[in-house]
This record gives C-alpha cells, sequence and structure tokens, in this order.
C-alpha cells in the first residue's frame, strides 16, 4: 500500500467517492506516471526517436515530472467510514 492510500484509506469525500479508491487521494496517478517515466527514460527504448518530430518529449518529460509533484487530496471527512 502507498502511503497516500494510508493517508485517506478511511475517508470518505464530500463528492461521495470512497478515497482510497480515488486516483487523486490515493497516490495511484503519482505512482503510475513515477513507473510510466522510468520507462520511456530507459536508453534501450529511446522512445524520444520515435516521436514525431512535431511531439517536444523533453516538454512531455518535464509533464510527467509535474503530475509526480502533484499533492495528494488530503481527504475531507476522515474518521467517517464505517468500514476501514
Amino acid at each position: 500500500m502507498s502511503e497516500g492510500f494510508e493517508n485517506v484509506k478511511g475517508q470518505i469525500g464530500f463528492c461521495g467517492i470512497w478515497c482510497g479508491s480515488c486516483l487523486g487521494g490515493n497516490g495511484a496517478v503519482q505512482e503510475l506516471t513515477r513507473k510510466y517515466e522510468q520507462t520511456i527514460k530507459r536508453s534501450q527504448y529511446a522512445l524520444e526517436k520515435w516521436c514525431p518530430k512535431e511531439f517536444n518529449f523533453n516538454e512531455f518529460v518535464k509533464g510527467l515530472a509535474c503530475v509526480e509533484a502533484m499533492s495528494l487530496c488530503p481527504g475531507c471527512r476522515k474518521g467517517f467510514l464505517a468500514f476501514p
């Protein structure tokens, strides 16, 4: 379990979503983005050479870093969930 999931597993948001299943709150988006970035940066794939010329690979990687740096939703109704 990720730290994000542990932080929100017992919460329900005002939106009605159980925070443990919310990709914005449980850390899944950041974790998947980190894994994706590691994969595309591996030199054996050289994916930056496969991109169309109009695609800016370096800007794409910067975008991934921004997603990884996003803060997790802290949840908003901690303790209101009847089951852990």
